[in-house]
């Protein structure tokens, strides 16, 4: 037995004793020498490569990322000394932009063809590997890409050593990428009025080839994009409203985080605030197919004031399925449109109707602004502590700046005081303007009897919500001259108008 020490030389003899009841026939003793050497570095670890994907289909004549080819050397990162990546090709021609640290021993590392060689340090070598970019043959048939990593000896002992990886690649002009399509069912334009809204439901997107493999991704499942406009009026994603973008993988704007070009209020931060899916006028989201169908299968519209706008829905396939033709050319990522038109009118006979409670009822609303936006006003301390308590009321300006014009308010939120609205057509309002809310909503009724015919036009129909009506503006009611019909919603039991007589 002999003590031998770590990564030092020794050596020693010994006298090798055999077992001559093993041996055929006697077998003299025999001295031999034996040097045994415990090294003075770790024995050197061999790099591994890896493909993701060895076998590929891919188009010809076609320039395009290498994904899935990675580098890893275990004891590398304990030395600095190069290592030497050969990418080789019966066909096809290469290109690396994994930055700088690279020597080209063949090559210049731009459209080499068949052969590229380079001398790297080992993170260098997995950011080239990584990035590499082939460039297939003109002709259709069979190309295999081998990928050969040397460590040159430089992590150990025991000399070099080496692997290599292929992927097999079939060469052809195809496949071609068949467009997606999105269907709105139903007439092409929906009737409404000011106000309603419109549920546009059984919205269909469908892909062929969306989940079909491509050469230059990874993984059979791609993503669809769907954009959604609307000329004038608001609409809502109904079902993310109800449940997010997370309840089915669902991001807003385009693939991969890009800038989204077509926003219509793009800042220089590269964001799109008007991006939404709650009373909106612009909505680009991007999921897996079957999460895209479900988001936009129901879509609700609001239109306040008469007239048309048009609801728009385009899907966008993402180039992820293929080519549209034998050229080899990439062309745009295919799209389908489809859209519905809503046309909003009062007809000459129908009636306005006009709401009233007399407890949860407020009058009209006087105040000034406390901020004023683009598209935006905040209103003054007394206003509703309910969200969308203004949403679908008249908001007219009675003194100031801005006196005589009025807008439509689409949107409030409690919490901030901020309701959105547009005042006229290139009118301006500011901190000295005084506003009215008419009450008589659905989402504020008005309080008293007074109020709400103050707040009604002649041939309107007030719906009279259950309760006592007592007091000032519920007395002494001016009705002379006025042509109004009044409902009780709950029945003469239940709703009381006491004249304090």
């Amino acid at each position: 037995e002999v003590d031998i020490e770590p990564y030092t030389f020794n050596a020693m003899t010994y006298t090798k004793r055999t077992v001559t009841s093993l041996c055929l026939g006697p077998v003299p003793y025999a001295e031999q020498l034996l040097d045994i050497r415990v090294l003075s570095e770790p024995i050197n670890t061999p790099p591994v490569l890896t493909a993701e994907k060895p076998n590929w289909r891919i188009q010809r004549s076609y320039e395009f990322d290498l994904p899935g080819i990675k580098l890893y050397d275990e004891d590398a990162w304990q030395y600095g000394g190069d290592m030497l990546v050969s990418l080789s090709a019966t066909r096809g021609a290469f290109q690396t932009s994994g930055g700088s640290g690279l020597t080209y021993l063949v090559g210049t590392g731009n459209g080499d063809p068949l052969l590229q060689t380079f001398l790297c340090k080992y993170r260098q070598c997995q950011l080239a590997i990584a990035s590499v970019r082939y460039r297939s043959a003109d002709e259709a048939g069979t190309d295999t890409v081998t990928v050969r990593v040397d460590d040159l000896g430089n992590s150990g002992e025991l000399g070099s050593r080496y692997s290599q990886v292929s992927v097999t690649l079939s060469l052809a002009s195809g496949p071609y990428n068949i467009p997606p399509t999105v269907d709105i069912p139903g007439l092409p334009a929906r009737v409404t009025a000011p106000g309603e809204r419109v549920d546009i439901t059984g919205i269909t997107v469908f892909d062929l080839d969306v989940d079909k493999p491509r050469w230059d991704k990874l993984r059979t499942k791609g993503n669809l994009t769907i954009t959604v406009t609307i000329g004038t009026g608001y609409f809502d994603i109904t079902r993310l409203r109800k449940h997010g973008l997370a309840y089915r993988n669902i991001v807003l704007g385009p693939q991969n985080g890009a800038v989204d070009t077509d926003c219509p209020c793009l800042t220089n931060t590269s964001l799109c605030p008007c991006n939404n899916w709650i009373l909106t006028q612009y909505a680009k989201f991007t999921g897996l197919a079957e999460d895209i169908q479900w988001a936009v299968a129901e879509i609700s519209v609001w239109k306040f004031t008469e007239g048309d706008t048009r609801l728009t829905v385009v899907v966008d396939d993402n180039c992820n399925t293929g080519f549209s033709d034998d050229s080899g050319q990439q062309r745009p990522c295919l799209t389908d449109t489809s859209s519905v038109v809503i046309r909003v009118s009062v007809p000459a006979d129908a009636p306005t109707f006009i709401y009233t409670h007399p407890t949860t009822g407020t009058d009209s609303l006087f105040g000034m602004f406390e901020a004023v936006g683009d598209g935006w006003v905040t209103l003054g301390q007394n206003a509703s502590a309910q969200d969308d308590q203004y949403t679908g009321l008249l908001l007219s300006i009675i003194q100031g700046t801005g006196n005589g014009n009025a807008g439509t308010i689409t949107a409030y939120n409690a919490s901030s005081r901020r309701a959105w609205v547009r005042i006229g057509v290139g009118a301006e309002v500011d901190l000295t303007s005084v506003y009215r809310i008419a009450c008589g909503g659905e989402n504020m009724p008005c309080r008293t009897l007074g109020g709400v015919i103050d707040a009604t036009a002649d041939e309107s129909v007030i719906l009279v919500g259950p309760g006592v009506y007592s007091g000032e503006r519920n007395m002494a009611l001016q009705l002379v001259g006025r042509t109004l019909e009044f409902r009780s919603t709950h029945g003469f039991n239940d709703t009381v108008v006491d004249c304090g007589g």
